[in-house]
């Protein structure tokens, strides 16, 4: 919560495997495969084109889980 403040999770995508929050500030997802939380950045339409698209989502934020 440190990094990111308090976030609430909006929806799930690519079969529950992924969990999107928002935050006063940016757009998460947290995956589960690597259980690692990602910053989508600040605007709803680029961080959708991410998950709906496959694009790369950057580094997981740092002290999330490995």
């Amino acid at each position: 919560m440190a990094q990111t403040g308090e976030v609430e999770a909006i929806a799930t995508a690519h079969g529950d495997h992924i969990i999107v929050y928002t935050g006063t500030q940016n757009f998460y997802a947290y995956t589960d495969p690597d259980e690692q939380l990602y910053d989508l950045g600040p605007d709803f339409s680029s961080a959708m084109e991410k998950l709906l698209l496959g694009l790369s989502y950057g580094f997981p934020l740092v002290g999330t889980p490995a």
